[in-house]
């Protein structure tokens, strides 16, 4: 007998749409039959997927960054070409505290500023402490690449005739003419004011032309490679400061005593003792910067030309009450103790406001006021010489 014929299935005609759909609702009706835990795997499979996906499409992106902008092998390219000064460290200071002329960061804690020549860069931490450390490290750094970066002792170009590290001095009255109390125009800069002293159109260590930084307690003025030798000689032995960033460490009292003093009349303090009085600065023929060092700390650690005698408490309590800064240098660099500083502020804050440059290198070479008796006399000095510290 013929077979049957198989039944006839009639057909359908669906749009693309309408398959989808019937697809996936086939789909969720073979889930709904599954066990659940089959139910739960094919639900995480698909997002497992996914995820892995943006996963591998992120650590592709990141290591194409990291191979584009890592360091490239030495010699790939002109690294010289490539390379742009941002901030010179060497002619830049460290500031606590936010931009005073800054609105938008002047609320902002925790802010600190590197300051150079050229830019002026806000940074802020994440901490007081974290602002603390980087200030701290920062100053390090500029230290040590001052006193320590590459290329020859001094980098600048010496010219003309140096200063010798003698000469006549006249005690403390020559120099520019400046008011007894050390007043000076605001906005005065301290580069072409000092400039004018005798002494201070070149280094007083080395010779070397145009000098920018200045030790406050030793009262010299030093060009940017010999300040670097007396950061490193430390704070306790010269307190740096630069006459182009450190704009508040200028003040009129600190002005005036270097107005009143000069390279010319501290060299003759300095190096009172040594044999050709005249001869070139100390640093002059320094060839590196471990000599320079040598014969920096010889001339203000060891003091090694300075003359011993001067050290008599009298005279400098005299020299303090006359408001001779040179003499009173003089003293000072010949060792004078504790109780001499202290009679000689006295002395000095008798005097009023006119004894302000007297008192500044005091207070920066150490002097203190103590004892109940004392007191009143330690106000006055604290007001007259505060600026200085």
């Amino acid at each position: 007998a013929p077979a049957a014929a198989p039944p006839t299935v009639p057909v359908v005609d669906l749009s693309d749409d309408e398959v989808a759909a019937a697809t996936a609702a086939a789909a969720a009706a073979t889930a709904m039959n599954q066990p659940p835990r089959a139910r739960k795997r094919d639900m995480i499979a698909p997002m497992a997927a996914s995820a892995m996906r943006g996963i591998g499409s992120g650590l592709g992106a990141a290591w194409k960054f990291v191979a584009t902008n890592a360091a490239p092998e030495p010699g790939a390219v002109d690294a010289e070409e490539d390379y742009k000064d941002a901030v010179d460290l060497r002619t830049s200071c460290v500031k606590p505290g936010p931009d005073p002329n800054d609105r938008a960061s002047s609320n902002r804690p925790f802010c600190f500023r590197v300051i150079s020549p050229a830019v002026s860069l806000s940074l802020q931490a994440e901490s007081e402490e974290e602002m603390r450390d980087w200030i701290a490290d920062l100053q390090g750094v500029i230290a040590e690449l001052i006193s320590l970066g590459p290329g020859p002792f001094p980098r600048h170009a010496r010219s003309g005739s140096a200063v010798g590290d003698g000469g006549a001095s006249d005690g403390g009255g020559g120099g520019a003419r400046v008011p007894e109390n050390g007043a000076r125009t605001r906005g005065e800069d301290p580069r072409e004011t000092l400039a004018s002293i005798p002494g201070n159109s070149r280094c007083a260590d080395c010779g070397a032309a145009d000098p920018d930084w200045a030790s406050l307690n030793l009262c010299v003025v030093v060009c940017h490679d010999c300040a670097g030798v007396h950061r490193h000689l430390g704070a306790h032995v010269s307190k740096v400061r630069s006459l182009a960033l450190d704009a508040d460490a200028w003040t009129p009292p600190v002005m005036a005593l270097f107005e009143r003093v000069g390279n010319e009349r501290a060299n003759a303090i300095w190096c009172k003792r040594r044999p050709d009085a005249n001869a070139e600065p100390v640093a002059s023929n320094c060839a590196t910067r471990e000599e320079a060092l040598a014969a920096i700390s010889n001339k203000y650690v060891a003091r090694a030309f300075v003359d011993a005698a001067s050290a008599d408490p009298v005279a400098m309590e005299a020299a303090a009450a006359a408001l001779d800064c040179a003499e009173v240098l003089a003293r000072l660099a010949a060792g004078a103790d504790a109780d001499a500083k202290r009679a000689a502020l006295r002395a000095a804050a008798r005097r009023g406001e006119d004894a302000a440059p007297v008192i500044a290198l005091l207070l920066s070479n150490g002097a203190a006021v103590a004892g109940e008796d004392d007191a009143d006399v330690a106000v006055d000095a604290t007001e007259q010489g505060s600026s200085a510290r």
